[in-house]
């Protein structure tokens, strides 16, 4: 099962020290947009995908852990050579990781060229809830708000200078205590500068901060047009499809072709090393006859891979296989 929340109201970012603020007003900056620039979805109990201005970002949950995993637009693909730690679940006011060291690396420009990276990434809750504002009348108490920073030098191994390029991507994300478990925020901010570090009167290269629309329903759980009533299908059906599946690979790309016995379910292929840490994931809606999910893991490092496809809400194991990318 997916959950999600779509944040289509983009606004001016708030400015100061955040984390020490107890009251935080958006109620006077709307700007309408019809877009949905923040797309926070929640896949299941292992996955979450934060998508902001066309960029989106890959964390992975491991029991009470926040992992973060890399990211990805439509010519840039950086994953994390090992998950980094971020946060602990439940989310609470107070909280802090300390600084955790990490390096990535993917391609750039339509995978016309290499990137390298290598940082820090800090997580910090604030010390006491406060009240967020977001419209008037509108007021919800009790509100956490969280602050990642992720300092990163890149490098590009194919330029004949090897020049660094430094940024610090900033994200303040507030939760009720609902969204302090689920993950489904209620309001993000992210800004990014040029810079290795961040003083107070450091101007960023960009910055916006998104909130859902109150008046639809901000949070779902997305099943199709109707709930999908797994009890008139045969478990051991979905599971014999599951043995039946095909999965191809040819050092690079990973392709299954399944067929399940009716539409609506909703079948995942997660990529993920023997310890089980996920690197890639993608998920399709079963049209009950052939079906394929294909993904590219160019991204990955040279090495042995599991493959896993399952099926979200059935009592059935996923099918496991070794794969290798070179």
């Amino acid at each position: 099962m997916t959950r999600e929340i779509a944040m289509p109201i983009e606004l001016s970012p708030l400015k100061g020290d955040i984390l020490q603020a107890r009251t935080w007003d958006f109620s006077q900056q709307w700007m309408s947009d019809d877009k949905a620039r923040t797309l926070i979805s929640v896949y299941g109990d292992s996955l979450m995908a934060e998508t902001i201005g066309g960029r989106r970002y890959w964390y992975g949950i491991s029991g009470d852990s926040i992992l973060y995993l890399g990211e990805e637009d439509r010519l840039t693909t950086i994953t994390a050579s090992n998950p980094v730690y971020v946060a602990s679940l439940p989310l609470r006011s107070g909280a802090g990781n300390g600084g955790y060291k990490f390096d990535a690396s993917g391609t750039g420009g339509g995978k016309r060229f290499a990137i390298k990276e290598n940082g820090t990434l800090e997580f910090m809750s604030a010390p006491c809830v406060g009240t967020l504002i977001m419209t008037p009348g509108d007021t919800i108490r009790n509100v956490t708000v969280t602050r990642e920073r992720r300092y990163t030098a890149a490098t590009f191994p194919d330029d004949s200078v090897a020049a660094e390029t430094y940024l610090t991507t900033e994200t303040y994300r507030w939760y009720d205590s609902d969204g302090a478990s689920s993950l489904l925020p209620l309001a993000v901010q992210r800004s990014v500068y040029a810079s290795g570090t961040i003083a107070a009167d450091t101007a960023p290269l960009s910055s916006s901060a998104y909130l859902p629309d109150r008046g639809a329903c901000d949070r779902s759980e997305k099943s199709g047009d109707e709930p999908f009533d797994h009890n008139s299908v045969d478990p051991e059906a979905v599971s014999g499809a599951l043995d039946g599946a095909d999965l191809k690979y040819d050092g690079r790309n990973v392709t299954v072709s399944i067929e399940m016995p009716v539409s609506g379910l909703n079948i995942s292929l997660d990529i993920m090393d023997a310890a089980g840490r996920l690197y890639l994931h993608k998920s399709a809606e079963s049209s009950g006859s052939a079906d394929e999910i294909s993904l590219d893991c160019s991204s990955l490092r040279s090495g042995q891979y599991i493959a896993a496809i399952g099926v979200a809400g059935f009592p059935v194991q996923p099918k496991k296989e070794i794969i290798i990318i070179r």
